[in-house]
């Protein structure tokens, strides 16, 4: 079964997987957030990942027009509730 995580080298995996694009993408918006709001210049090198059975995968051409959408939209000032 395919999911997806918030992977980043130095902050880690998000403690749980996601079905969907979409849910890993916000997860990886709400650690930017955290990080952002400790000041001092911290921020998170989350990004997604593809994950089938535990392994990493690259995402196809279609999860990453889903993700290229979704970063579009919030660097236009989508709210994570419009993603």
């Amino acid at each position: 079964m395919s999911y997806y995580k918030a992977v980043g080298r130095v902050r880690g995996e998000c403690p749980h997987s996601h079905k969907s694009i979409k849910n890993a993408y916000k997860c990886v918006v709400r650690d930017s957030i955290s990080c952002h709001s400790l000041g001092g210049g911290a921020y998170s090198d989350r990004v997604v990942k593809a994950f089938k059975d535990g392994e990493q995968f690259e995402l196809n051409e279609e999860e990453r027009n889903e993700l290229f959408r979704l970063e579009r939209k919030r660097a236009y000032g989508a709210t994570l509730k419009e993603l």
